[in-house]
């Protein structure tokens, strides 16, 4: 699309000659496009410290100039993503809807991205003034998308959630469902924060591409892996936009989302204070030691129903049923079990692990943010610091944060 390509040329003007962190406008007939920064190398850190090197007039008009790549920078704060990420999206809208208009490009996949753009502003009209958007791209993973989306600004927040979802999540056919989830987590944690509202930030990160139910991506590490990068500088520019005292920075995930937050933690860069997953698989680590450095800040539940944290995934009884009647598929099973064992490792609620392992009084792999369930209220007493709150079936709660 033409988009696309005019994205992609912009990127390589921008990326070409690009001046020091901090440097801002050299003498002499500079352009807003100098004071860009290639972010190729760069931490979240350093891409904070160039960014607070601007003027707040450069930053603007930036932000205008190039939305997309301003929006795309971890670094920079939230308020600033989230303006320059719905402007792009605008423009992106805009530009859709000129080629839909003119007959020009694939009909069919302009149509689909035109769905993913009114989801992501519904989704932002939803939360008012209490959303922002802090990263978008409609077109990424074959239309799966990407996108992050807070509930409450996690740049004063006194405690952010950054929870990634798991199998078969995207953009367009998940997004109600996850934010419901996040608002749910987001409202249980801010209950328990003595009498202060709106202390609270839920980030709902879909940077990766999810697992598909049509293949067998979800028994391999490839996708956990690529993800892995993309939520370590997004969760470490988090820690350097924060505004005054740090937050209490909390990773959590669902399903397959909980081995993304692995392949995070287990690189020693992941900036949290605690890990809390539901319905994991597991981590692709074999100890909560090598998420953490101290094992009482992992948390996980899993529901006694739940086929997926269980493992196997499919019952002996079953697989030997299969098995009689259909050999092929009963060996099948036996094969996709071992795999998944082999790939993820033990879920980390299995004994041995070391994690704190919550209660979780919900049913199946899905219903861990039933209103008013203890699978809920675990995830938010976690989130808000409350340990000694958490209802353990093993494992013991570190002092709660003052």
């Amino acid at each position: 699309m033409r988009a696309i390509r005019l994205d992609q040329d912009t990127r390589a003007v921008l990326q070409a000659g690009m001046p020091a962190i901090g440097s801002g406008f050299t003498t002499g007939g500079s352009t807003m496009a100098q004071c860009m920064i290639d972010p190729t190398g760069k931490t979240p850190a350093q891409i904070h410290q160039w960014w607070d090197g601007l003027s707040r007039w450069q930053q603007d008009q930036l932000i205008t100039d190039f939305p997309a790549q301003v929006g795309a920078l971890d670094g920079v704060p939230a308020d600033d993503r989230d303006k320059a990420n719905r402007l792009a999206l605008h423009q992106q809208k805009q530009a859709v809807v000129d080629l839909l208009a003119a007959g020009h490009g694939d009909q069919y996949e302009l149509r689909e991205q035109l769905q993913r753009i009114t989801k992501v502003e519904q989704t932002l009209q939803r939360l008012g003034d209490r959303g922002y958007l802090l990263m978008v791209d409609t077109e990424a993973y074959d239309g799966h998308g990407k996108v992050a989306i807070a509930v409450g600004n996690p740049d004063t927040a006194r405690h952010t959630g950054v929870w990634v979802p798991g199998l078969s999540t995207t953009m367009y056919g998940s997004m109600d469902g996850n934010i419901d989830r996040v608002m749910r987590i987001n409202a249980a944690a801010d209950r328990l924060t003595d009498g202060r509202s709106g202390d609270v930030s839920t980030v709902y990160w879909l940077g990766y591409d999810a697992p598909d139910l049509d293949n067998t991506s979800v028994l391999g590490n490839s996708r956990s892996e690529s993800g892995r990068d993309p939520y370590l500088g997004f969760m470490n520019g988090l820690r350097a936009t924060h505004e005054g005292d740090p937050t209490h920075l909390v990773a959590m995930g669902h399903s397959y989302g909980s081995t993304v937050i692995g392949e995070a933690a287990a690189t020693g860069n992941l900036p949290a204070d605690d890990i809390v997953v539901a319905g994991s698989p597991g981590m692709h680590v074999d100890s909560a030691d090598r998420l953490l450095d101290d094992p009482r800040h992992v948390w996980a539940g899993a529901s006694d129903s739940d086929p997926v944290a269980d493992t196997p995934m499919i019952s002996t009884s079953d697989r030997i049923a299969l098995g009689l009647t259909n050999p092929s598929l009963g060996l099948t099973a036996w094969g996709l079990e071992s795999a998944a064992d082999a790939s993820h490792g033990a879920a980390p609620t299995t004994d041995g692990f070391g994690a704190n392992t919550w209660k979780a009084d919900t049913d199946g792999h899905t219903g861990y943010w039933e209103p008013a369930s203890d699978s809920l209220n675990n995830q938010a007493r976690v989130l808000a610091g409350r340990y000694d709150r958490v209802t353990l079936e093993n494992g013991e709660a570190p002092e709660n944060i003052p």
